[in-house]
């Protein structure tokens, strides 16, 4: 793929992300208008949690996926394009349906009520059709963006006509990615010609295929939302809104690295010198740092952090929780860029992994100590176990970077 084909693929990205990101502000806006800060936090709660099942269920495949399709395109071996195609989805069904009876014995046993089961059933069947990741490795940035940016739209129109209950919205938006993803599946597939026949062995070849993607994706992305969920049983209801409402910002920042990243992996897999390539590396991490950082800064210090969240104000707490993210986002966009450029660019898949297994012990060891000794409740250090293993992560990746222990393919 050229150049100029990855930088349009990266302009629609980086528009979609964009906006998504732009309207997901107002719909923040109208639930803590509407049901108040400790609301806010129940919607939140569910919706990371929603979010990381699709993490679990859909078993690395998107990673794995991408390099495949390009592969397969690039050699148009069109039969094994369509096996791939069919075999993910029914591999993603068998962990929706592990997902799905799950949360019916949860709600079984009285854990979950009937919308908390709906909330997962939905969740799962949203994971099961998760194909916009498809559409990237089609080069379908345009249909992609498009879709997102729709759902979007519909989600805010749901926020601002459902008064009921912040539950109701979190499963009427689960519908529409439902139906999103489902378009989303249909469009390739029809297109592509990519429905066939499962094999039972192309099943068994992508499960083990994306085992260690999966465990560094799970890691690596699916611990950012694991941390919040976690600290929704330490804290009380509304800390936890307020919490939730730096969290959101934090993850601003996120999506704003994301539109900067993209562009530079589009144009290093292109570079062959060695001391260009380390140069791109240090220069986009601090470019996308800086943007990430900054973005999460200007949102909090602006009339904008008011206008998001009205009512909550400046206040102590609030100031030390940001205080605390904002040194967190800072260690999880370094050790982010870097884990994808050596992920995506140098396929170090295994030692990725470990490393991702050690940080993510380190952080739950630590949540556990600090929650024995209550050092919790000191409001900065709430990100403390995050953030201390996010810069183990990143001196690891400038040890793997200085010894030249990553071989390019």
């Amino acid at each position: 793929m050229s150049v100029k084909k990855s930088l349009k693929n990266s302009v629609w990205e980086g528009f979609a992300l964009g906006t998504q990101m732009l309207i997901s502000l107002f719909i923040i806006r109208v639930i803590n208008q509407r049901f108040g800060i400790a609301d806010f936090g129940t919607y939140n709660f569910w919706v990371t949690l929603v979010s990381y099942m699709g993490i679990i269920i859909d078993l690395g495949l998107n990673l794995t996926g991408i390099r495949e399709i390009g592969v397969y395109q690039r050699t148009k071996q069109h039969k094994k394009l369509a096996v791939l195609y069919s075999s993910s989805t029914v591999l993603r069904g068998i962990g929706a349906i592990i997902a799905s009876l799950v949360g019916i014995f949860l709600f079984y046993i009285g854990k979950l009520d009937m919308i908390q089961l709906l909330l997962v059933l939905s969740g799962a069947v949203y994971a099961t059709f998760e194909s916009t990741w498809f559409l990237q490795g089609f080069n379908e940035y345009k249909v992609r963006s498009g879709l997102i940016v729709l759902s979007q739209v519909a989600n805010l129109l749901i926020a601002m006509r459902v008064t009921s209950s912040v539950l109701i919205i979190v499963l009427l938006r689960n519908i529409v990615f439902i139906l999103r993803d489902f378009f989303a599946f249909l469009y390739v597939g029809i297109k592509y010609k990519a429905f066939t026949f499962v094999k039972v062995k192309e099943v068994v070849r992508l499960l083990k295929e994306t085992f260690i993607n999966h465990i560094t994706l799970l890691m690596s992305i699916g611990y950012k939302r694991a941390y919040p969920l976690i600290l929704r049983f330490v804290l009380d209801k509304t800390t936890y809104g307020i919490l939730s409402a730096i969290y959101r910002i934090l993850n601003i920042g996120l999506t704003v690295q994301s539109m900067f990243t993209k562009p530079f992996f589009s144009t290093m897999t292109h570079i062959k010198d060695r001391a260009k390539l380390f140069f791109m590396t240090w220069f986009s991490t601090a470019l996308t740092v800086t943007a990430s950082v900054g973005a999460m800064v200007f949102i909090f210090v602006t009339p904008l952090f008011s206008l998001i969240y009205p009512g909550l104000g400046h206040s102590g707490v609030v100031l030390q929780y940001f205080i605390g993210a904002v040194i967190a986002l800072f260690g999880l966009s370094v050790s982010g860029h870097l884990n994808m450029i050596v992920l995506i660019l140098h396929h170090y898949d295994k030692q990725l992994a470990k490393i991702m297994m050690i940080k993510v012990f380190l952080t739950l060891a630590m949540l556990y100590i600090f929650m024995r000794f209550d050092i919790m409740y000191m409001t900065f250090w709430l990100f403390a176990p995050m953030w201390i293993s996010e810069f183990i992560n990143i001196v690891y990746d400038i040890y793997v970077f200085r010894n030249r222990k990553i071989q390019q393919k």
